[in-house]
C-alpha cells in the first residue's frame, strides 16, 4: 500500500502537475489549449507507470535530476520576460541632455 502511495506521489509529480502546469503557461502565453486526458486514459496511465519505471529501470536519482532538470527550465522561461523588461526599464531611464527640462538642468549644474 505504501509502494501504491509512493508511486501517485511521483506519478502527480512526473505526470500530472508538469501536463497542467504546461497546459496554463502555453494557454497564457500562445493561446494553445492541450487537450483533457480522459479520466480512462489517467487510470491506465497510472495503472502502467510503475510498469514502465521498471522496465525502464530509472533509478530514483535520475528521475530527481530529470524533476530539477525541469523546474529550472520552467523557472527560466517565466523569468526570462522579466529580464527583458528590466533592460528595457533601464534604457528609459537613460535620458539625452537635450532632453532635460531647463529648470532642472540649471539646478543640477549648479
Amino acid at each position: 500500500m505504501i509502494t501504491l502511495a509512493i508511486y501517485f506521489v511521483i506519478y502527480l509529480i512526473v505526470v500530472l502537475i508538469p501536463y497542467f502546469f504546461l497546459s496554463d503557461v502555453s494557454k497564457a502565453l500562445f493561446g494553445i489549449e492541450f487537450p483533457q486526458p480522459s479520466m480512462g486514459l489517467l487510470f491506465l496511465s497510472f495503472l502502467f507507470f510503475p510498469i514502465i519505471i521498471k522496465l525502464l529501470k530509472i533509478s530514483f536519482k535520475i528521475l530527481v535530476a530529470a524533476i530539477t532538470f525541469l523546474l529550472a527550465g520552467f523557472i527560466s522561461i517565466l523569468t526570462f520576460p522579466l529580464k527583458e523588461d528590466n533592460v528595457k526599464s533601464s534604457e528609459v531611464l537613460e535620458l539625452k541632455e537635450d532632453e532635460i527640462p531647463i529648470e532642472i538642468r540649471d539646478s543640477v549644474l549648479e
